[in-house]
């Protein structure tokens, strides 16, 4: 069985849902069989608090994520290894940077390379590992597995998260994109998404015109269960982090995804 994940914003935002306290919410997806959270740089604001919470219910952060617009300045922020560093945390996933107006698409990719490649060399000496992901906005400098590759034949110890649910966004298939990633996937986001209408859930639109909405994992029409079978074959052993931002009901959301990955027998 591989180490289910879950993002840290889903937790609080069940919280909000429900009215029940974090401790208790993390009891109880402990027990359901998630071990590990995956925890946005600006939710961290005590490092011995959260260190000692999830002591308190056996979890251990999977990964520590952040939005940057390096495309601004080309210089990288180091906040995001040092934090890192103090919560033990073995890679880090920063969201790089966007294009716009000002900034075209060539500037940005240039100005995101720089800060990349700093930020990649100073989390390898600290043993951290760098991934980016399929970031599903239209400006995103790593929207496809095409623009992550591009950064990843240029930064040497640069490698890939590998988001399910968001190559759909930009039209890409899911199974093809796997394929040109493969070799340097060292974490996994399990996302699906619904073609379905779900009344409130959260929805996004893609690049040509379809809505999708926010669902659980195994309900949707992303080739999950494909996905899942070429990563084993890889011998993955890493992390499957759950990820459903704007489900309807986070709670049950997050426990009907680990009971999925679960019944898979991965």
């Amino acid at each position: 069985m591989q180490k289910i994940a879950v993002f840290n914003a889903h937790v609080n935002e069940a919280c909000e849902q429900t009215g029940r306290s974090r401790l208790d919410l993390l009891k109880e997806l402990r027990k359901a069989g998630i071990t590990g959270l995956e925890v946005d740089i600006a939710d961290v604001t005590d490092v011995a608090a959260l260190k000692a919470e999830l002591k308190a219910v056996d979890m251990t952060i999977s990964s520590l994520c952040g939005t940057y617009h390096f495309e601004e300045t080309g210089r990288a922020d180091l906040q995001l290894v040092a934090v890192a560093d103090a919560l033990e945390v073995e890679q880090i996933m920063p969201v790089p940077g966007f294009f716009t107006e000002r900034i075209p698409l060539e500037q940005a990719r240039a100005n995101c390379l720089k800060a990349l490649t700093e930020l990649v060399v100073a989390a390898t000496e600290k043993g951290i590992k760098v991934s980016v992901e399929d970031y599903d906005a239209a400006t995103s400098v790593v929207m496809d597995s095409e623009a992550m590759c591009w950064f990843g034949d240029r930064i040497e110890n640069l490698y890939y998260t590998f988001d399910t649910g968001n190559f759909i966004y930009s039209g890409e298939d899911a199974l093809a994109a796997f394929a040109n990633l493969e070799d340097k996937v060292i974490h996994f986001h399990a996302k699906d998404r619904s073609l379905t209408k779900i009344v409130g859930a959260g929805s996004k639109e893609t690049l040509d015109g379809k809505t999708l909405y926010a669902t659980a994992v195994g309900s949707g029409v992303i080739p999950l269960d494909e996905l899942l079978q070429k990563l084993a074959a890889q011998n993955y052993y890493g992390w499957i982090t759950i990820e459903h931002f704007g489900a309807k009901d986070q709670l049950q959301a997050m426990l009907d995804s680990v009971a999925w990955l679960k019944s898979r027998s991965l």
